[in-house]
């Protein structure tokens, strides 16, 4: 029997990501973990994708939360991932996702929070600035 490796793992999830196919998802992760294989930032933020996609804040906020955990820097893709959810949750959570960009990007949360009233747009314009040049942001 051949063994699988931790990159079949992360390619099987974001496949099922893609597909917001959480439950699938969510099976792979554990038998991933199961066999000692730590998910990394690409599969974290697959996670986060699929989450926000099927309306789960709370899944977003605690994916997140492991990342942190994990010792993973967020980096320019995972604030234009929480960004892209943002797009995509009701006014009412917002808060919880806010939260996350400030940790993953203090600056960049601090005009999302300022700048509330149009979260919609705003986010979409920073996704740009964080897909092509974060440094010109923030």
């Amino acid at each position: 029997m051949q063994k699988i490796h931790s990159w079949t793992y992360s390619w099987r999830i974001t496949v099922f990501s893609c597909y917001v196919k959480v439950v699938e998802a969510e099976v792979v992760l554990k038998e991933m973990m199961e066999y000692a294989f730590q998910p990394n930032i690409y599969v974290l933020i697959s996670l986060i994708q699929c989450y926000g996609k099927a309306d789960r804040t709370d899944d977003v906020v605690t994916t997140f939360d492991r990342i942190i955990e994990l010792g993973i820097t967020p980096d320019k893709r995972t604030c234009g991932c929480l960004l892209n959810v943002m797009t995509q949750t009701p006014r009412e959570e917002l808060g919880k996702l806010t939260r996350c960009v400030k940790i993953a990007n203090p600056k960049l949360g601090s005009l999302i929070e300022a700048d509330a009233m149009d979260i919609v747009g705003y986010c979409q314009g920073c996704i740009w600035y964080c897909t092509y040049d974060l440094k010109r942001v923030c």
